[in-house]
């Protein structure tokens, strides 16, 4: 019964294996274009989560010694970032045509490793949100998504722009980012020890993941291959 109430509790793990199942059902899609990897990183999203939640209510996975620390799972997420940041750099790269946008992006990924080996002689990545890489990271991101916007074309023959995936993966991704950049900041250092004084900002906080990965599942189920860009 208590992972039944965890699940309830945690409701984003349904949508997060919902958002999985609908990638791997329309995979013939998109097979042989720049998101042929996308679900790998959805299957690594959905169980780095549940990693997350089992850390958080189960002591046999907590792996802080530190009584007053040990339900904290900061740590996974930590990690995710830099992947999920370093697929979405891929993805953008392969996908805008110029070079001097690629070079761009190349330049931004430096910068982001750099912040990723740094920032943890700023915060114990243990115990705190690697916030200074995070803003770096999602911020390369926006402006990625936004290069990315300009150059989608409203024509494609016999399908509408609805139909081309990018444009949902756009949105959902970018609405996600400029919603949750402030809130990191807010949050990041007292999320754990003042969660009830931020209980507002996690509901915003869950709004927008919802918000993201709904794109992501319209986005599946729109998408034709002909449109995609």
């Amino acid at each position: 019964m208590r992972f039944i109430d965890i699940l309830i509790e945690d409701f984003y793990l349904v949508l997060y294996g919902i958002t999985l199942i609908v990638a791997l059902l329309n995979y013939r899609k998109y097979y042989d274009t720049s998101l042929k990897y996308l679900p790998i990183l959805l299957v690594y999203t959905f169980f780095n989560e549940l990693l997350g939640t089992f850390i958080h209510n189960f002591e046999e996975f907590q792996f802080v010694s530190d009584n007053k620390h040990a339900d904290y799972n900061v740590i996974i997420y930590n990690i995710y970032d830099v992947f999920f940041f370093l697929y979405f750099y891929y993805l953008y790269r392969k996908l805008l045509q110029k070079s001097k946008y690629k070079k761009w992006i190349w330049y931004a990924t430096f910068a982001y490793i750099i912040s990723v080996l740094i920032n943890p002689f700023i915060q114990d990545p243990l115990l705190h949100m690697q916030i200074y890489a995070y803003v770096i990271g999602a911020s390369i991101l926006v402006a990625c998504i936004i290069l990315h916007l300009t150059t989608i074309r409203v024509n494609y023959g016999p399908f509408g722009i609805h139909n081309n995936a990018m444009l949902w993966f756009d949105l959902g991704l970018l609405l996600f980012h400029l919603g949750y950049i402030p809130i990191a900041i807010m949050t990041h250092d007292y999320y754990f020890e003042k969660f009830q004084e931020f209980i507002h900002l996690r509901t915003i906080h869950l709004a927008l993941i919802v918000i993201m990965y709904c794109s992501f599942i319209v986005g599946f189920l729109l998408m034709r291959k002909r449109a995609f860009r």
